[in-house]
């Protein structure tokens, strides 16, 4: 739920013209994950599971599968799509750290 307000707040700023570098950064991790919500509801109240709970290594290692596999599902494809740092902070943004949402 937080991490749903922290996205829609970043998503918010984006078009604020905000001259910090740090906030851009966030906005642009934000905007990637995004993406993941689309199927990924938080609440599991979609067929297809929740992430929440998930640790940052768990996302990392099923997005870089995703990525290398020979499989043509949307996540074969959507994985294709972002680089090796992308992939880095999406599950970083989206990873349960242990330390609490």
């Amino acid at each position: 739920m937080i991490r749903t307000f922290a996205l829609i707040l970043s998503l918010g700023l984006v078009g604020c013209g905000s001259p910090s570098s740090d906030l851009d950064s966030i906005n642009e991790v934000a905007i990637l994950a995004a993406t993941c919500s689309g199927c990924h509801a938080p609440d599991d109240a979609q067929a297809i599971v929740s992430l929440d709970g998930y640790s940052v290594d768990a996302l990392r290692q099923s997005l870089l599968l995703y990525q290398t596999d020979e499989g043509n599902s949307a996540m074969h494809r959507i994985a294709r799509g972002y680089s090796a740092d992308e992939i880095e902070q999406i599950a970083t943004y989206l990873g349960d750290t242990g330390e609490g949402l």
